[in-house]
């Protein structure tokens, strides 16, 4: 008899499987592990990115900020830095400091020159504006006219780059950071269309006073008080309180409104411009309008009245019809017609039935006192100029102004005014178009 033995299930094939399952794990682990490192890399690549992004950002925003300020203050400062308007100041920005609009390089550059300084100034062909602090960031920046704007810009232009023809301009700047990132932003820098009467200060409109025209409104970036029959086509507003009274306003009427800036107002930033000197020893001179030398003409005493003028006791008075623009070292008394522009380091009376032109386009007075207005019923003082005056103003009478006064409302060193009053029958008339209030940002992009 033969035994069989059971059979047995034998293991053969499944021999080795548990390595093969710690190599899998190995290899997965090994992966898992590899994974890790690449997203560790990756995410310590994204954020050296987003560091070197951020200091680029911040150099553009800085080279912004400095490109701006340069360039609001040269156009603003026109006369001072030798030239005859604002216009032709931002012509000059954009040919480049050599003048020369054909040679590209230099255009728009923010180089050193008459009202730029050195150590201020953004060199157009480098080196770039290293930003303090040790971050290894840098920047620069340039101006263009609009019609270099990507895209096609909104506003209404001639087509020519050299040439601004509605004071709206581009500014650029470009931020350098670590890794060689850069980022470009841009600002709309444009002029400051501001209303009728703004006044850093308090104002008080009474009376019959009007303020009319397309631009016809007033702003006090202190308080607006106003009583009696005023009108007012535009807005009446204030930064403080606005007692709008029984005032007729055609548009809105109310306090709480933002402030307008209103620059530095000083007669001698102006003085360029000049083509007289009455001097504060009663002389006159002429300035020749190029080379800015002056001569003497006449005075003190006899002579000066052949040029429209007396002097008394350091005031200017103007016996005759005056013909110029004039820089006053003192007062000034205004009692006949005038084709002038005022440029006066002290105060202005004007009083008396005078037609008043203005000899500058846009300008008729720079004032570093005050202004005190009591004209008659023919008084008219010129059409759509500018009087910037920088302590206070008083309006009374017949006295009608066609144009924009801006007023500083500095501290009161004279007495002749104490507070801006506006009274009477007196009317400003003004349609907008002015620049006077200088040039501010109207919006800023990042350019992608």
């Amino acid at each position: 008899m033969t035994d069989t033995r059971p059979s047995i299930p034998g293991h053969r094939n499944e021999r080795g499987s548990a390595l093969l399952g710690v190599v899998l794990l190995l290899m997965l682990m090994s992966a898992l592990a590899a994974a890790l490192a690449v997203s560790g890399e990756t995410e310590t690549l994204i954020s050296r990115n987003h560091q070197s992004g951020a200091r680029a950002h911040a150099a553009a925003e800085a080279g912004l900020n400095h490109a701006v300020e340069l360039a609001t203050t040269f156009i603003f400062e026109f006369a001072k830095n030798g030239f005859g308007s604002a216009d032709a100041a931002i012509d000059s920005l954009l040919a480049g400091v050599d003048g020369n609009p054909a040679a590209m390089d230099d255009n728009g550059g923010f180089d050193v020159r008459t009202g730029i300084v050195a150590g201020e100034d953004i060199p157009s062909s480098g080196p770039n504006v290293a930003v303090p602090g040790g971050l290894n960031v840098s920047y620069t920046a340039f101006v263009m006219d609009d019609d270099d704007s990507p895209p096609p810009a909104a506003y209404p232009e001639n087509g020519n780059s050299a040439d601004d023809a509605n004071r709206v301009l581009i500014v650029q700047a470009i931020g350098f950071g670590p890794d060689a990132t850069t980022v470009t932003l841009e600002a709309v820098i444009g002029a400051v269309d501001a209303t009728g009467i703004v006044s850093n200060g308090n104002v008080a409109l009474g009376g019959n006073f009007s303020v009319t025209g397309a631009s016809g409104g007033v702003h006090a970036n202190g308080n607006l008080t106003m009583s009696g029959s005023v009108d007012v086509e535009q807005n009446a507003t204030a930064s403080g309180t606005a007692s709008c009274g029984g005032a007729s306003v055609g548009g809105f009427c109310g306090g709480s409104q933002p402030a307008i800036p209103i620059p530095p107002i000083r007669a001698s930033d102006y003085r360029n411009l000049a083509n007289r000197i009455l001097t504060s020893d009663g002389r006159v001179l002429a300035k020749d309008p190029v080379t800015h030398v002056e001569t003497y003409l006449a005075g003190p005493g006899a002579g000066t009245a052949a040029h429209g003028w007396s002097f008394s006791g350091g005031t200017w008075s103007n016996n005759a019809t005056a013909n110029g623009t004039f820089y006053i070292q003192g007062n000034a008394n205004v009692k006949n017609d005038l084709t002038a522009t005022l440029l006066v380091e002290g105060n202005v009376d004007v009083s008396g039935n005078s037609n008043f032109k203005p000899k500058q386009l846009g300008l008729f007075m720079v004032i570093d006192g005050d202004l005190d207005m009591t004209g008659g019923s023919d008084m008219v003082v010129g059409f759509e100029g500018a009087i910037l005056v920088h302590e206070q103003v008083r309006l009374r009478g017949n006295t009608t102004i066609r144009g924009q006064l801006l007023i500083e409302n500095a501290a009161n060193n004279s007495s002749l005014v104490t507070e801006n009053d506006f009274r009477g029958n007196a009317d400003v008339i003004y349609g907008g178009g002015l620049s006077w209030a200088g040039y501010s940002v109207r919006s800023w992009r990042e350019v992608r």
